[in-house]
C-alpha cells in the first residue's frame, strides 16, 4: 500500500456536520442537496463577432458558455465516468477516511472534473447513531416512560440483528464537479461623462474560477441489492408492458359479435402511438374483413405493429436528461467502534469496481452484471445479425415462426420472447424470427433454454408466457411433469389456443421431463 505523507487535503464535508452523511447547517454550503443539472439537449447559439462591436462581459461569457457546451456534448460519443486514475483505498493515518488520489472524470453532463492532489475522506460521521423516527418526544427533565401507566415491560429483549461480517455501514462514494471563485479583483463600473471616467462605486468581483473536485459519502440504505439489476428489472418490466394492449384485446373475451366501429371504438380507448399510416391500413382492412376470424387476423397485425413502435421507443439509445451530476468511485464498508469520544468507524472494505464505479463509457439499456445485452438484435433483419450473433453465440440455429393467427398465440410469443439479456452462465438463447410482408425476416425476441440441472417452471415451456402460465395453475397445473399427464385437446381448452399450440406445448414437456430438448 502507498503511504501518504500526513496530512493530507481532506475533502468537504459536504451535507453534513462530521463526514458528510448527515444534515448541512447554515453556516455551510450543501452542494450535493443541490438540484443536478439536467443538462438537455439543446441546440446551441455561437457569439460571433464583427468589426468595430463593443464587447461586453456577456458576450464573453456567452463565448465560454458554448464553447462548455460544445465539449459537454463529446459524452453523447465518448460517454461519461472515470477516465483515469482516482483511485480509492483506506487512509493508513486515519482508520474512519479513504484516500481518492488524483484522477479526472466526465461527468453525465459533459463537465471536465479534475482532481489535482490526493483527498483524504473523513467517513466518520457516516456511523453516526440516529434516534428513530418514531421515538416518543420526552419533556425537558423528564426521563421516564412517557406512557409510564404501562408499567414495567417484563417482555423478553429482541435478539440484536446478526452482525454483517463486512461492516455495519455501507455508503457510495462519488464525485461532482465544484466551481468556486478563484483570483477576486477591485472592480470600478465605469461610465461615459465622469470627469474621472469611472464611478466612484467598486466591488469585488471573481475574474477566475476554480473548476475542482467534490468527494462526498452517500449512505447506501439497501447495500445486498444490486444495483445493476435492479435497474435491469425496471427496464425489463417498461419493456414487457409494451404488450399489455395484446393482454388486454386477450383479456377482454368474447368478441365474435363485435363491429368494426366496436373495435375501432376499443382501439381509440387506448393512448396509442401507431406507425405510419397504421389507422389508414388497420380501418381498411376491417372494412374487408368477413367474420370474427378475419377480424381477430386483422387485430394480430395492427396489434403487433404497436408492440414493435412501443419497444423501438424503448429500445432507441435516447439523448435524454442526467439523473445525476455524481461520478461513483467506490463502495465503503464500515465498522462501528466505541471510543472515548463515542461512537465512531473504521473502514473495513473498498470496492473500486463495477457496478459501484462507473467508468467511461457511453450510456447503455441497463443489464444485471456479467450479462449480455440482446436489446440491439430485436427487430433487426436476420441476415444482418447473424454473423455477429454467431461470434457471440458460437451458433447460428434460428426458429422462424409465421405471424400467429390470433391475438391469444401472439401475447405468448411476445411473453415467452421479451427478455432483454443473456445471464452469465445460462445456455444460449435461440433467436425467434418471423416473416414480415414488407420488411423481411426480423428477430421479435429470444427463447431462453433452462440450465442443465434447473427443474424449471411453466413459464421455461416454448409458447407458455404468463398469461398461459396463470390459466394453467388456477386449472390446478403448476408443474412441467403435470402438463406431461395432459391430453393436448385438454392444454388447448385451458389456455383456449389453437390444437397444434397446444400439441406444441405438451411435446416440448415431454422432451423436458425426458430430458432430451
Amino acid at each position: 500500500m502507498t503511504t501518504h505523507p500526513n496530512p493530507l487535503p481532506v475533502a468537504p464535508r459536504g451535507c453534513g456536520a462530521s463526514g458528510g452523511c448527515g444534515r448541512s447547517g447554515p453556516s455551510q454550503p450543501c452542494h450535493c442537496c443541490d438540484v443536478p443539472d439536467t443538462c438537455d439537449l439543446e441546440c446551441l447559439e455561437r457569439p460571433l463577432f464583427t468589426a468595430g462591436m463593443v464587447l461586453s462581459d456577456t458576450d464573453l461569457t456567452a463565448l465560454v458558455d458554448w464553447t462548455d457546451a460544445r465539449v459537454g456534448l463529446h459524452r453523447h460519443r465518448g460517454g461519461w465516468g472515470v477516465v483515469c486514475g482516482l483511485d480509492v483505498h483506506c487512509d493508513p493515518d486515519r482508520p474512519g477516511s479513504v484516500v481518492v488520489e488524483p484522477g479526472y472524470a466526465v461527468d453525465c453532463c459533459g463537465h471536465d472534473i479534475v482532481l489535482c492532489e490526493a483527498q483524504s475522506v473523513d467517513l466518520t460521521g457516516c456511523c453516526a447513531v440516529r434516534p428513530p423516527c418514531d421515538e416518543p418526544a420526552r419533556e425537558p427533565g423528564n426521563t421516564r416512560d412517557p406512557d409510564h401507566t404501562r408499567g414495567p415491560d417484563t417482555s423478553a429483549s429482541p435478539l440484536p440483528p446478526p452482525r454483517d461480517p463486512c461492516g455495519d455501514v455501507v455508503v457510495d462514494l462519488v464525485l461532482s464537479q465544484l466551481v468556486s471563485p478563484a483570483v477576486p479583483e477591485l472592480a470600478e463600473t465605469c461610465s461615459c461623462g465622469c470627469d474621472r471616467g469611472c464611478d466612484p462605486d467598486s466591488r469585488i468581483v471573481p475574474t477566475r474560477l476554480r473548476e475542482g473536485a467534490l468527494v462526498e459519502p452517500v449512505r447506501v440504505p439497501f447495500p445486498r441489492s444490486d444495483p445493476m439489476r435492479d435497474a435491469a428489472e425496471r427496464a425489463q418490466a417498461a419493456y414487457h408492458a409494451c404488450h399489455d394492449i395484446v393482454r388486454h384485446w386477450v383479456e377482454a373475451g368474447e368478441k365474435a359479435d363485435a363491429s368494426r366501429d366496436d373495435v375501432v371504438a376499443w382501439l381509440r380507448e387506448r393512448v396509442v402511438d401507431p406507425p405510419c399510416d397504421w389507422w389508414d391500413r388497420t380501418c381498411a382492412e376491417l372494412d374487408g374483413a368477413d367474420g370474427p376470424t378475419q377480424v381477430e387476423e386483422v387485430m394480430v397485425r395492427a396489434l403487433l405493429d404497436l408492440v414493435i413502435a412501443c419497444r423501438h421507443r424503448l429500445l432507441r439509445r435516447p439523448c435524454g436528461r442526467c439523473d445525476t451530476d455524481r461520478v461513483g468511485l467506490a463502495r465503503v464498508w464500515l465498522r462501528r467502534v466505541e471510543d472515548t469520544h463515542g461512537t465512531t468507524c473504521v473502514v473495513t472494505r473498498v470496492d473500486a469496481y463495477r457496478p459501484h464505479r462507473r467508468e467511461l463509457g457511453p450510456d447503455t439499456r441497463p443489464v444485471p452484471s456479467g450479462a449480455e445485452d440482446l436489446g440491439d438484435f430485436v427487430w433487426q433483419r436476420w441476415e444482418q445479425i447473424c454473423s455477429q450473433w454467431r461470434r457471440l453465440a458460437r451458433t447460428t440455429p434460428r426458429t422462424v415462426l409465421d405471424v400467429p393467427s390470433t391475438t391469444d398465440d401472439l401475447l405468448q410469443v411476445l411473453d415467452a420472447t421479451d427478455r432483454l439479456w443473456w445471464a452469465c452462465g445460462d445456455p444460449a438463447p435461440q433467436p425467434i424470427v418471423v416473416e414480415d410482408q414488407c420488411l423481411g425476416t426480423r428477430v421479435i425476441g429470444f427463447l431462453h433454454h433452462r440450465k442443465a440441472d434447473d427443474e424449471g417452471g411453466l413459464e421455461d415451456l416454448r409458447g407458455i408466457g404468463k398469461t398461459y402460465a396463470r390459466r394453467l395453475q388456477d386449472a390446478g397445473t403448476s408443474t412441467i411433469d403435470e402438463i406431461t399427464m395432459l391430453e393436448p385437446g385438454e392444454i388447448a381448452v385451458v389456455l383456449g389456443c389453437s390444437d397444434p399450440v397446444a400439441e406444441a406445448i405438451w411435446l416440448d414437456a415431454v422432451q423436458w421431463v425426458r430430458g432430451t430438448r
